[in-house]
């Protein structure tokens, strides 16, 4: 499993998970990394098993298509440049009515 060195809060999350894992018969071992090395080279070029970081749209544009689309999957055609580092193969993103966050609905304006 990789994340990003110094983050305390992950690096127990690693501990606790390798620790559950070990009880139930299987080994994972810890490898983290900087986080220039892993999110500059790692994660694009899919170097890795298990990784554990957040990663956020950075696009204006509001869809999950950056991270999400098989379009975006870093590839050497284009030169790992693509945010989809788990490789979803998803054609196409679709907002759904869940997508949106709770809240009072929407209501037109009326005239009298």
């Amino acid at each position: 499993m990789k994340t990003t060195t110094g983050n305390k809060r992950r690096e127990l999350t690693e501990q606790i998970l390798q620790q559950e894992l070990k009880e139930a018969g299987f080994t994972m071992t810890i490898n983290n990394q900087r986080s220039g090395d892993l999110f500059g080279d790692q994660l694009p070029k899919g170097d890795f098993q298990i990784a554990l970081y957040a990663q956020v749209l950075t696009s204006l544009y509001p869809s999950g298509c950056n991270l999400f689309c098989s379009k975006n999957i870093p590839t050497a055609a284009n030169q790992f440049s693509g945010n989809n580092w788990t490789r979803t193969p998803t054609a196409r993103w679709r907002r759904s009515s869940t997508s949106r966050p709770p809240g009072p609905p929407t209501r037109r304006a009326t005239t009298p």
